[in-house]
């Protein structure tokens, strides 16, 4: 039997327990030592099979993920089937069948797997070849189709091209962005296209649009202004939008008046629920970053269960 024919069998084999490691991290998601054995199990892999790095990670509600061990962020979901909690149960809990989901800084396509497994059409936005070519993989894998469009394009304050900054960490491809950010100057760049909300959803002739999420890493000023057709006439009900975290990216404070011009009311997530933002400036200057779910007026007063002024807890995500 050839070295190569007895590591094939023993990969095989290994994918049991690794199977067993992950049903095990899923149960308990902040064990250190699966933590440490899965980590070790990874190192493995990557050591004895690299060509065997893609996995179909579990995500809640049942819909299935495509992404690879090499990454580290795809990692935690492989393991964990889980990523930020409070905007995943947000996410479920806003999105219904037939509802439109805009994915922009999709990376390897979480939310909107989880958006097209809802019965919501998600358009998701990921400009790195690489993880749009997992996300296609995950669309086929559960079966979409239609539900679930990918384009491989940023999201800009104008159509055309633009230089992605391509992160220099082969563990977190997530950091790509279209700004010069000072950790990504030892990584190459690439021309890739550009496209705003307002034209792209003109094109598809969008005409009602239920959540927006924003995740471009210093980037979402440039989202924001290519989309105020989209804020002023579409409106969507809510937009989830990543806040803060680089001293050379959207100013936090740009982002709040630029929403709060078009009818949009900050509030944080917390385990409790929804809660009105009672930030300030101040609590940007130390690189603070979070999420923000910016609704409009009226979703406040139709959708009670969702948010209150004293913040109440989110339904759990049904299966879908």
């Amino acid at each position: 039997m050839s070295a190569l024919r007895l590591s094939s069998i023993v990969y095989r084999l290994s994918r049991g327990p690794e199977a067993l490691l992950v049903r095990l991290r899923h149960r308990y998601p902040h064990s250190c030592a699966l933590e440490r054995l899965a980590g070790r199990w990874v190192a493995t892999v990557q050591r004895r099979w690299p060509g065997e790095t893609a996995r179909v990670a579990r995500l809640p509600g049942g819909a299935r993920l495509v992404v690879t061990l090499a990454d580290g962020w795809h990692r935690g979901l492989y393991f964990r089937g889980v990523y930020e909690p409070q905007t995943t149960r947000l996410v479920a809990d806003l999105l219904r069948p037939g509802d439109v989901f805009l994915d922009v800084g999709a990376n390897v396509g979480y939310y909107a797997c989880l958006a097209a497994a809802r019965g919501a059409t998600a358009h998701a936005f990921e400009p790195n070849p690489a993880l749009t070519a997992l996300l296609r993989r995950t669309r086929d894998l559960n079966a979409f189709g239609a539900r679930l469009v990918v384009n491989e394009v940023a999201v800009d304050a104008a159509d055309g091209l633009a230089e992605l900054h391509l992160s220099p960490q082969a563990l977190n491809t997530g950091l790509s962005s279209l700004l010069p950010l000072p950790h990504l100057c030892a990584g190459a760049t690439a021309p890739v296209p550009t496209v705003t909300l307002d034209g792209y959803c003109a094109r598809r002739g969008i005409a009602r649009i239920r959540l927006v999420k924003v995740d471009v890493e210093g980037a979402e000023a440039r989202v924001l202004a290519g989309a105020g057709r989209v804020l002023a006439t579409l409106r969507p009900d809510a937009v989830i939008c990543e806040v803060g975290g680089f001293a050379d990216g959207s100013r936090p404070d740009d982002v709040l008046r630029t929403l709060a011009a078009a009818g949009y009311a900050p509030h944080e997530l917390t385990a409790a629920g929804l809660r009105p933002w009672r930030g300030d400036g101040d609590a940007w200057r130390h690189g603070e970053q979070r999420n923000l779910c910016f609704l409009r007026a009226p979703l406040a007063d139709t959708a009670p269960p969702l948010v209150a002024p004293t913040g109440v807890a989110l339904a759990t995500p049904a299966a879908g």
